[in-house]
Parts: C-alpha cells; structure tokens; sequence
C-alpha cells in the first residue's frame, strides 16, 4: 500500500464529493462516503450502497494538510474527493436525495424492524405478473359472458321458454372451459403476484422509501390467515403505493381501494350464490337458477374489475420503482446488494476537457493543485499498470484512444 504519511481514519458519517477522475455509478459532483477495509478503500453512495472498492496495495492515496481532499492515483488515472462541509447536518444523508423523489415517507408510515437485501430490480416479474392479468381479464370476460347467457336462459325459461338440450349442453361446455381457463390464471396470478409483492416490498429501503412495517415474508403471509386477510393486504399494498410515491406521482389510494373493495365485493357474492345453491334441492328450479346466474353475472364482472384495477396497480407500483431506481443511479451499474464488491476499478484519467465543480455546502472545494503530491514510492509495476489498463479496457471504462495512449506511457517507462 502507497500513502502519503499514515494510513488516514475515514468517518463513516462524512461526506465527500467527487471533483475529478471516474468511479462506477459516480458522475462528477456525487456525495459519497469513504471508509478503509484492509487493503481496500470502499466509496460507497447514500441510498445505493457500495459503488466500489479501490486496491490500496496498487494505488496512492494522498490527503491535502488540512485533510479536505483526498486523491488517489494510479498508473491509469487518478480521482479527487473533497470533503464537504455538513455544518452540523446529521450525517452524509443529509440533502443527497434526488429533488426529483421529494422526501423520503412523506406520510409518516411507522418503519419497520427488518433489513432489506438491497436492490434489485423487479421489473421482469412484473412484466410476467401483468402477462397473467390478462389473461385473468380475458377469461373473466369469458365467463361474465357466458354467466350473461345462462342469465338469459335462466329469465326465460322461468317465463316458460324452456332452452333446447342441444344449446344449453353447448353453454354448459363452454362454461367450464372458460372455467378452467380462469382456475389457472388465478392460480398462476397468485403465485406471479406473492413473487412480484415480495420483491417489491424488498427494495423499498434501497429506493429511499424507508422500511415498510411488514417485512417481504409477512406482506405474502398476512393473505393466509383469516379474518385479518380482509384488510391487511390492502394496508400493505397502499403503504407500498405512498412509500414509493414521487411528487410527480403523489399519494393516494383510489386506485389500489378500487381494486381491493371489487375483489372483496367479487368474493362475498360469491359466497353468497354458493350458499343459495347449497340449500336448494337438485335440480334447482329456473327461478332459483335465475337468482343465482344474476348473481354470477356480478361476481364475474367484479373479477373483471379487480383484474383490470389490478393491472393498472403493478404497473404503477412498478414505474414509480423504477423511477426512483433511475434517479438513485441504480441503472448505471449492475444490480448489487449493499457489500457486493466490484474489485476491478482503479481511477481513469479525466478528459482533457473536465473540470473541478464546487463542492456542496457553505465550503467550497480547493483547487486540485492544493493537495499534496504523493510520497515518493515504488507504485505499481508496469505489469500491473498494463494489467489494470486492459482490464478497464475490457469494460469499456477506457477508450480506444486512451488505452492506446496510456499503454504507449507505460512502455515508455520501461
């Protein structure tokens, strides 16, 4: 390891700010926080985690004398942080939340107790959770249909036209095979949604939402126990629906109440039509018959309802995840979990055209001349310089131009 004087102490609860050079996730003018861990100096971003981890034992680290900047350097580059100055704000969070999200649980839900496994995104599940509410849709239309017929039949045959036993024989196959067609979508939409609710009450701490009261496992669990089942999905999806809400995309919960209060409403009538069934001897009467396919005739067109709502819920749920994914810089690197490492980044040379920006705060930031020039050492060998160079090559990191000419400075030192 190469730095200047002693191995420096980083407050976890400062902030710097970087002004020059390249870091994964980190464009110019990003507050981090810097810590040593053994041999590596981990920058870490408030709200997404662990950008990187730089190998100390192939770099220089530099501190200005008064100890407000902070330069590492490298055979392919170097990167500058400047402290910012807090003036007394309770630690680096302070202030680094996009203004594009507002605050964090503007509603002032209660948090919770458990710790999430950091973000990852839960795009892809919902892409598939929605394929499965059309198809719910698309059945549900179905079967309202042909509730609407057997309605029909039902009326007039207790007026006295009784139906051909050709045609009701054909609306009854039909019936069951929209039946069934709708038997597996819900099954599949329960299961495709429980995935997609779990992941997305997850991510909720990583995407600056704070922490849900109910944890992954308990937001899927609560479905499950009677009684309570009335009211506690519902409490879950709206504090989800509040804690992910951006100014642009406000509070409020008419969507996800519409949805929950049509597929209660489908359930109860439901119920009810099965319990006038159960007490009437077989075969029911076309009066009974009657009562009871109008009664269907609502269910399924509740289920139809609660499907579309419900679609309209996890797209909505889901763009505002993504949004606030976005502005936390979360698509400009890999999905990670917080203390996945990504070892392999060393500084990059800035463009010649780049320059420092002020540092956030009543301090502003030095120039760069103002730190001190690294202690005379061995650094790292040409190998390891051409080594990390390809590697950053390899990623795209570098350029064509600037990995030919930085090489052509390696061997020149040869």
């Amino acid at each position: 390891m190469s730095v200047a004087g002693a191995i420096p102490a980083f407050d976890s609860k400062q902030a710097w700010q970087l002004v020059r050079g390249s870091v994964p996730a980190c464009p110019i003018g990003t507050l981090v926080t810097l810590s040593i861990r053994g041999s590596l100096l981990d920058v870490t971003r408030p709200w997404v985690g662990l950008l990187a981890s730089v190998d100390l034992r192939t770099t220089t680290l530099t501190l200005s004398p008064d100890g407000s900047q902070c330069l590492i350097r490298a055979g392919t580059g170097e990167a500058l942080f400047a402290k910012v100055a807090t003036s007394g704000a309770p630690g680096p969070l302070a202030g680094t939340l996009p203004i594009e999200l507002g605050e964090s649980n503007p509603q002032g839900y209660l948090d919770g107790r458990w710790t999430s496994s950091g973000y990852r995104s839960g795009r892809t599940r919902a892409r598939w959770l929605q394929v499965f509410f059309v198809l719910e849709v698309v059945s549900g239309f179905w079967l309202l249909l042909q509730a609407v017929q057997m309605a029909g039949i039902a009326v007039r045959a207790a007026a006295g036209t009784l139906p051909t036993r050709t045609a009701l024989d054909a609306l009854i196959a039909s019936e069951r095979s929209a039946l069934s067609l709708f038997s597996f979508s819900t099954i599949t939409l329960a299961i495709a949604f429980f995935v997609w609710l779990s992941r997305s009450v997850d991510v909720v701490p990583a995407l600056a939402g704070g922490t849900p009261r109910e944890s992954p496992r308990s937001s899927v669990g609560w479905w499950f126990v009677p009684i309570v089942d009335f009211w506690k999905p519902y409490s879950i999806l709206r504090e989800l629906w509040d804690r992910l809400s951006v100014p642009s995309l406000p509070a409020g919960g008419l969507v996800v109440g519409g949805w929950w209060l049509t597929l209660i409403g489908a359930f109860l009538v439901d119920k009810v039509a099965a319990i006038i069934v159960s007490g009437v001897p077989s075969p029911a009467p076309w009066s009974t018959l009657q009562v009871v396919d109008l009664l269907e005739v609502g269910v399924f067109a509740s289920y139809l309802v609660a499907a579309t709502l419900g679609l309209l819920m996890v797209r909505e749920i889901q763009g505002r995840a993504d949004f606030r994914a976005h502005a936390l810089g979360y698509g400009a690197r890999p999905a990670m979990a917080p203390g996945m490492v990504s070892p392999t980044w060393a500084p990059v040379a800035p463009a010649a055209d780049s320059q420092p920006v002020a540092a956030a705060g009543p301090a502003a930031v030095a120039a760069p001349a103002a730190v001190a020039e690294p202690a005379a050492g061995p650094g790292p060998s040409a190998r390891e310089a051409l080594q990390t160079l390809t590697e950053l090559h390899d990623q795209g990191l570098v350029t064509d131009d600037e990995y030919a000419a930085k090489r052509s400075e390696i061997l020149a030192r040869l």
